[in-house]
């Protein structure tokens, strides 16, 4: 699963800060819950087949205009179903940006962040609603501005670290599941070794 955003319209549902001990120091670190839309297309990014999983196209339902008419899989499989879709996963090492005013100086970015607790409600007409957690680390002058847009709509841009490597063979794995090629003189860190650092980075982050 490789989750990503790019200038994504969300909302910030709510935003706890909190304090972190690190060795014998207390860090800051927040809590941010997020709800977005998407079309079920982007379901791909969870897995390639959940959309087929989630959404079909009847052919016996009126359609209210053309467009709808084709429309493809835009209905919903299992309509009985009334709770959000719990999915297991999480992201470790994402960096999110929060864009803010009319320039990248005033966007919050907050690297090192984990990223999980994703439900998934899917509507009627491709749509699927997807909430889910960033834990982070802001600074003081980012805990202040995140505070003040708790409830609003916003544009995020959600980046998930490099691919890691396969562990059989020590070679990555790009977005079309084909290895790459590490550079010369260089060995890749398997996929436990990076992880492990990712997790190191996020406990140590200030």
């Amino acid at each position: 699963m490789r989750f990503e955003l790019t200038t994504h319209k969300a909302k910030l549902n709510s935003y706890s800060p909190r304090r972190e001990l690190h060795g014998e120091d207390r860090k800051p670190a927040a809590t941010l819950h997020f709800g977005i839309a998407i079309g079920a297309e982007l379901l791909a990014m969870f897995s390639p087949t959940l959309r087929s999983a989630l959404f079909y196209k009847d052919a016996n339902a009126a359609r209210s205009d053309l467009a709808d008419q084709g429309s493809e899989a835009a209905d919903l499989r299992f309509p009985e179903i009334s709770a959000p879709i719990h999915w297991a996963h999480e992201i470790v090492g994402a960096k999110l940006t929060i864009h803010r005013g009319i320039s990248a100086t005033s966007n919050l970015v907050l690297p090192e962040c984990m990223v999980d607790k994703f439900t998934l409600a899917p509507q009627q007409g491709a749509v699927v609603l997807v909430n889910f957690r960033v834990a982070c680390h802001p600074d003081e002058k980012q805990s202040g501005k995140l505070a003040m847009i708790i409830d609003e709509e916003c544009e995020i841009t959600l980046e998930p670290p490099e691919p890691m490597a396969d562990l059989a063979g020590d070679k990555p794995l790009n977005t079309a599941g084909n290895a790459e090629s590490a550079p010369a003189g260089k060995k890749r860190p398997s996929k436990r070794e990076a992880r492990k650092a990712a997790e190191d980075a996020f406990a140590g982050a200030a």
